[in-house]
């Protein structure tokens, strides 16, 4: 489905939609804290402004090179060990 960019949400509105619904599922408390941390430390301050509708593969390799650059070890992982979207489907080659 294809939704103009003048009708597309932004990556941080579309974040903050992810984030209230979680909350109404249940997730636990610690979890949804460090995702709605992640989503404001990481997130929006990079593709924050984004609308999803000018999300592309590119922007997203773009914002996962910029992450891992910047935040290398943050993430408690070396070389991309762990299980998060940056590190499997999105691994650097």
């Amino acid at each position: 489905m294809h939704i103009s960019p003048s009708k597309s949400i932004t990556v941080a509105a579309a974040a903050e939609r992810w984030i209230k619904l979680v909350e109404t599922k249940g997730w636990d408390r610690a979890t949804v804290r460090q995702h709605r941390q992640d989503v404001d430390l990481h997130i929006v301050p990079r593709i924050g402004r984004i609308k999803l509708a000018q999300v592309s593969p590119a922007r997203v390799e773009a914002f996962r090179d910029d992450l891992l650059d910047a935040c290398p070890k943050q993430s408690g992982h070396r070389d991309g060990d762990g299980l998060s979207i940056t590190s499997t489907s999105l691994r650097r080659d």
